[in-house]
C-alpha cells in the first residue's frame, strides 16, 4: 500500500505517529489521529519553506477548532486553516496526502500582501477600523471571558478589526480579527471607546431586499437594491425581507444603527418582527394581527436546528420593533 509507506517513511517529530498509522487499517479514524497525521505531513512537505503554527481557537457559539498557519518571512498575512473543516468520519489514510495538498495550496493562494500593519497598535487608526457583531450570550460563556463585550437585549456585542486593506493575487479581500481584551488595555480605551466606535463605522451599512430579489440571486439574475430604493411610505406588501450589510459578514449588528432602523419604521409604521435567521442576516416580518408569534417562534427554533451551522447561531428568540417608541423588545 503506497500511501502507508509513504507516511511511514515521513521523517516525524513524532516518535509514536509510524506505530499508531501502521494499524490505522484496523481501527476507525478519529480526529485526534487525523490531526497527527496531517500535521506531520505537512511539517514534511514544507520543512524549511514555512514554520507551522498550531493554536486551538474559540469561535463564536464556543465552537473550538483546530487552526494551521503557515508562517514564512515575507510580510504576507496569511489565512489561518481550521482542520475539522477537512476531517470526515470516513477519511482514510489514502486521503491525508490529498489533504494535505488542499490545505498548503489554500494558504499559498490565499496568502494577503498588505501595505503594513503599523496602524493596529495605534487607538488613533485602529478605531476606524473597528466594527461589532451580535451573538448569542449563553452559547459563548468561553469566548466572552477573553474579549469586550456589552449585554444588548438577551444576547451580547463583541469587537472587530476590519483589516481588508490587502489583496490576494490583486483581488481585495475582507479580513476580519476579533478585538481581545489584550488589544484594550495596549489601546489603553474602555469597552464604551469601542462601542462608540463601532456603532458609528457600521451607520450607512444596512440594506433591505426582498424575498424575490432573495430567489433572483439565487438564480444569478437579480441585483441587491439598498433601503434608500425602497418607497417608505408603502406599507401595504405583507411578506419577509432580509437585512444584513453590504458585506453580508455580521450583518445582524445593523440593528445598532439606530438611522437604519429608523428608516425601517418608516417603511413599516405598524412595527415589526425581527427574527435571527443568523450571525450574518435578519428576517423582518411586518406586523399584522394575523401574524402568530408563537408561530413566528417555532419557524425560528425549526430553521435554526435544521438549516443554521453551530457557529452562524444567533438566537431562538423573536424580536419586535416599535416603531413609535423606537425601540426592539424580545417578543419570544
Amino acid at each position: 500500500m503506497d500511501t502507508v509507506i509513504v507516511i511511514l517513511n515521513l521523517e516525524s517529530p513524532c516518535r509514536d505517529t509510524a506505530g499508531e498509522i501502521y494499524f490505522m487499517e484496523e481501527k476507525e479514524m478519529t480526529f485526534e489521529i487525523f490531526n497527527k497525521m496531517v500535521v506531520d505531513l505537512i511539517i514534511k512537505k514544507t520543512i524549511g519553506k514555512y514554520y507551522l503554527k498550531i493554536n486551538k481557537v474559540i469561535k463564536n457559539n464556543d465552537c473550538e477548532l483546530t487552526s494551521i498557519t503557515l508562517l514564512d518571512s515575507a510580510n504576507k498575512c496569511v489565512p489561518c486553516v481550521y482542520l475539522e473543516n477537512y476531517f470526515k468520519p470516513e477519511t482514510t489514510i489514502a486521503d491525508i496526502p490529498n489533504i494535505v495538498e488542499e490545505i498548503i495550496n489554500t494558504v499559498e493562494n490565499n496568502q494577503m500582501t498588505v501595505q503594513n500593519f503599523d496602524w493596529i497598535s495605534q487607538w488613533k487608526t485602529a478605531k476606524e477600523k473597528i466594527s461589532c457583531k451580535i451573538v448569542n450570550t449563553n452559547r459563548n460563556e468561553k469566548l466572552l471571558e477573553s474579549v469586550p463585550n456589552r449585554s444588548y437585549l438577551n444576547l451580547s456585542i463583541i469587537y472587530y478589526l476590519d483589516i481588508s486593506d490587502g489583496c490576494v493575487n490583486g483581488e481585495s479581500v475582507q479580513g476580519t480579527s476579533l478585538v481581545r481584551n489584550e488589544q484594550l488595555k495596549m489601546w489603553n480605551v474602555s469597552e464604551n471607546d469601542l462601542y462608540e466606535a463601532a456603532v458609528e463605522n457600521i451607520i450607512g451599512s444596512g440594506t433591505l431586499k426582498t424575498m424575490e430579489q432573495i430567489m433572483n440571486e439565487f438564480l444569478d439574475s437579480g441585483s441587491e437594491e439598498e433601503l434608500e430604493d425602497f418607497d417608505f411610505t408603502d406599507d401595504g406588501n405583507i411578506g419577509m425581507y432580509v437585512v444584513s450589510n453590504k458585506n453580508r459578514i455580521y450583518g445582524a449588528a445593523v440593528l445598532l444603527d439606530l438611522d437604519f432602523m429608523v428608516k425601517l419604521s418608516k417603511r413599516f409604521v405598524s412595527g415589526f418582527y425581527i427574527l435571527p435567521s443568523s450571525i450574518h442576516e435578519l428576517i423582518i416580518v411586518p406586523y399584522s394581527d394575523e401574524i402568530s408569534v408563537k408561530e413566528l417562534n417555532e419557524m425560528v427554533n425549526q430553521v435554526n436546528e435544521s438549516e443554521v451551522s453551530e457557529s452562524d447561531f444567533l438566537s431562538n428568540s423573536v424580536y419586535f420593533y416599535d416603531s413609535t417608541n423606537k425601540k426592539i423588545l424580545i417578543a419570544a
